[in-house]
């Protein structure tokens, strides 16, 4: 079989030119069909998925067989050739069957390199084996043998060409979105040239013997017509093939631009699973919000890109992810809690559904939509927020009722017990113990009258003498008051106001009392020293001027409980007899009487943070730039 002694007795063929040519045209057509027909692979699923992939074999491993045929129309020997026909079926079964197998194994699952390069190999040597068939069934009067070396060389080819071609076909397969005419028209050129070269450098490798007698003339075949006949059947049959694929194709972008219209105006992020968890698709609410690009996602684990972690932080295994559960029990999961993460590494709370996709009755994937909650929790946490506020107040507002009340009760007897313990002192000076007692009563009845002050304070609505106030020089003055006593205590105060600050319409005694007590609680809270820092700056609330006063301290912060109390009437954190605890209530009140809100942020060991709300009245003036220190 292989590199005979040569008698000298070999004959060599000659090519028509044209055929030549019609042959790679064949290969180049065949395997332009067969990407055509992968795409269907890779939108399709059950017995239609079959269909295709059936297609794609008929039209790849006939196309094969159809050049090689045409190719040997093209050559010409001195002999009298006519074929098997019985060995020329079977070298086209073998062709047609080998492409399948290759076919259904390369896309059985995800796109792997070495289910392609063993599909390859089982279609490489499918092909080899239909050429070599081929060869076989020629009958002339004479033998056949081979070049070793080109014989090995072309089943090389032929594993290499058929490698590419179910490396391209699962690509364009498992990526149906890449679709562009262009792409496929240079795969199937690429194909085309790997196929023609198998074919050639297996006839190269073949040596004609003859034992007759050699014709005067090089001729064709003698079997032209049933030959002809034959690859024109297989031709049309792939001809057939590529009008029902591009008939379907444009059915399918019809369809697919109607899909993408539907995904592109939906405002949440969707995206598509395959059995194996791998995205399939995504649409361009989904890319926006993740910040990934649909080509970074196909083929890739969602979860590993998104779902990665928990809210707390802590680790999310794949097992475990209810979106995935989906593709696993077949149930539609809805979730509210949960967090989805970035490209840039920052997440977002997300709502979402994961919902199985079937097929006869078989889960082939799901689609899984999402919501950016941020919004719905922020108005969750505004509307908390502000219904705490409406509690504190009515709260503030029924003790101020009571402490008005209480203190007048309070205020009759206590007169009348300081008015007998001054009668007594009075007295009684000669007795030292006693004058020692009514001293200390004294004492004691002073600070009641203080409490009982400062609740009237607190309880007293509608005195206040409302006058337009400049912003800066109202803590200019604050700051000139505790400049002092704060240098001795080694505390800078700093001013800093942003440009354009409105001015404010406002009762400048008692908003200076506001600052003062919240710069006295500020100085204990920095014993050691540090920096308090009175600011203000424009807001726009729901489209009114306001400002904002800040009041800033580096001291030792208050923990999240006490936050909580700090505006509660008798509440303080100072020993005893060294507050009343009702500063910041009283604060509280001259705030709300001007239609203002007050709200604190404060960490242990960080400091502590007054906000003043103000709504702004009068002139806006232009604030004067630097921040002075003291």
């Amino acid at each position: 079989m292989f590199d005979p002694v040569l008698t000298g007795n070999e004959v060599a063929g000659s090519y028509e030119p044209g055929l030549v040519f019609l042959s790679y045209a064949i290969a180049v057509f065949a395997s332009f069909t067969a990407l055509d027909l992968a795409i269907r692979i890779g939108e399709s699923y059950g017995i239609t998925r079959k269909i295709w992939l059936g297609g794609c074999s008929v039209s790849m491993g006939g196309g094969i067989w159809t050049m090689h045929f045409i190719a040997m129309l093209a050559f010409k020997l001195p002999l009298s050739v006519s074929y098997n026909i019985w060995i020329t079926l079977l070298s086209l079964i073998t062709a047609v069957v080998a492409s399948g197998i290759a076919f259904f194994y390369a896309n059985a699952g995800s796109i792997l390199i070495s289910r392609i390069v063993t599909s390859g190999l089982i279609m490489g040597c499918g092909v080899a084996a239909m050429h070599y068939t081929g060869m076989a069934a020629m009958e002339f009067a004479g033998s056949l043998h081979y070049k070793s070396g080109l014989f090995a060389l072309s089943i090389l080819i032929a594993i290499f060409a058929a490698t590419a071609a179910l490396g391209l076909i699962a690509y364009f397969g498992k990526n149906y979105r890449v679709i562009k005419t262009q792409l496929k028209i240079a795969a199937a050129l690429i194909m085309g040239v790997a196929v023609f070269g198998m074919h050639y450098t297996g006839m190269a490798a073949t040596i004609f013997v003859p034992q007759g007698s050699i014709l005067a003339e090089v001729q064709s075949t003698s079997d032209v017509k049933l030959l002809a006949f034959s690859a024109s059947g297989i031709a049309i049959l792939i001809f057939g093939l590529a009008i029902i694929a591009s008939i379907t194709q444009e059915e399918f972008n019809r369809l697919k631009g109607i899909n993408e219209l539907i995904l592109h105006s939906i405002g949440e992020g969707i995206y598509g699973l395959d059995v194996n968890g791998l995205t399939t698709f995504t649409n361009p609410a989904a890319e926006k919000m993740l910040g990934y690009s649909l080509e970074e996602m196909l083929g890739q684990s969602p979860h590993a890109l998104i779902h990665h972690t928990r809210p707390d932080g802590t680790t999310y295994p794949s097992e475990e992810c209810l979106i995935y559960l989906a593709l696993r029990d077949g149930a539609i999961h809805r979730i509210s809690d949960e967090v989805f993460w970035k490209k840039d590494g920052s997440s977002f709370p997300v709502e979402y559904i994961s919902t199985p996709i079937f097929e006869n009755r078989e889960i082939k994937g799901a689609v899984v939509s999402f919501t950016d909650i941020s919004d719905r929790k922020q108005a969750e946490a505004d509307r908390n927020r502000s219904y705490q506020k409406v509690m504190e107040s009515e709260k503030l507002a029924g003790i101020g009722e009571l402490a008005a009340g209480v203190c007048h009760e309070v205020l009759n007897p206590l007169n009348i017990i300081s008015a007998s313990v001054q009668l007594l002192q009075r007295k009684r000076q000669d007795d030292e113990a006693l004058q020692t007692f009514c001293a200390k009563a004294r004492n004691e009845i002073r600070r009641i009258d203080k409490i009982m002050g400062s609740l009237l304070t607190f309880s007293r609505k509608g005195d206040s003498e409302m006058e337009e106030t400049s912003v800066e020089n109202m803590l200019a003055e604050t700051v000139a008051l505790i400049g002092n006593d704060c240098a001795l205590d080694n505390i800078k105060v700093l001013i800093e106001c942003a440009p354009a600050t409105p001015s404010l319409w406002l009762d400048k005694d008692k908003m200076r009392q506001v600052l003062l007590n919240i710069a006295n609680n500020a100085r204990h809270a920095m014993l050691r020293g540090g920096t308090l820092t009175f600011g203000c700056e424009p807001l726009n609330n729901e489209g009114e001027p306001w400002v904002r006063l800040r009041i800033t301290d580096t001291g030792e912060g208050m923990s999240p409980e006490n936050l909580e109390n700090i505006f509660d009437p008798f509440f303080t954190t100072k020993p005893e007899g060294e507050g009343t605890g009702m500063g910041l209530s009283v604060v509280h009140g001259i705030v709300q009487e001007h239609g203002g809100a007050i709200f604190v942020e404060s960490e242990l060991g960080k400091g502590t943070a007054f906000f003043i709300d103000l709504p702004a009245k009068g002139v806006v003036k232009t604030a004067e730039t630097g921040n002075p220190a003291l």
